[in-house]
């Protein structure tokens, strides 16, 4: 994950170049392995995958919001 970069601000990186992009996804990938969460799937929520997620809403769900002037 150390290879994504954002382009688009340095504010995405930390103070030594790491994006911080990496260091999100795998926050949360730590938090879903778990035991504690992985002990609510089924009870408090169901985990879905984005192709299901698509399937019953579009992919018109992905586009971004249109600007607020």
């Amino acid at each position: 994950m150390d290879v994504l970069v954002d382009m688009n601000s340095s504010l995405m990186n930390t103070e030594d170049g790491k994006p911080k992009a990496s260091l999100h996804r795998q926050t949360e990938l730590d938090m879903l392995l778990t035991p504690e969460f992985r002990s609510l799937v089924g009870k408090k929520f169901t985990l879905i995958h984005y192709r299901d997620l698509t399937w019953a809403r579009g992919l018109e769900i992905s586009k971004a919001a249109a600007k607020k002037h």
